[in-house]
């Protein structure tokens, strides 16, 4: 009866080793995996010309990576100009 409520030490044994080997494969898997870039944006040129009435034209150039999804775009919130593309 005694045997029945002692912890059997082989499986113990295959618990602990089953543990170090998952910490094993954890760490490597976090040692080797590869980096996931953000999107980011290099640079902004911006060209303006303003003539002698007060309209404006402005040209922008984004330099960017864009890693997820098929578009960008830029949000304007402009109030009390009317905007025309």
């Amino acid at each position: 009866m005694e045997k029945r409520n002692r912890p059997n030490l082989q499986f113990l044994k295959r618990v602990e080793q089953m543990k170090k080997i998952g910490l094993m494969f954890l760490m490597i898997l976090m040692i080797f995996s590869t980096t996931v870039h953000a999107n980011s944006i290099d640079s902004i040129t911006m060209d303006i010309y303003i003539d002698k009435y007060g309209n404006a034209e402005i040209t922008e150039v984004w330099e960017c990576y864009i890693n997820h999804g098929t578009e960008s775009y830029i949000e304007l919130y402009l109030h009390g100009i009317r905007m025309e593309h």
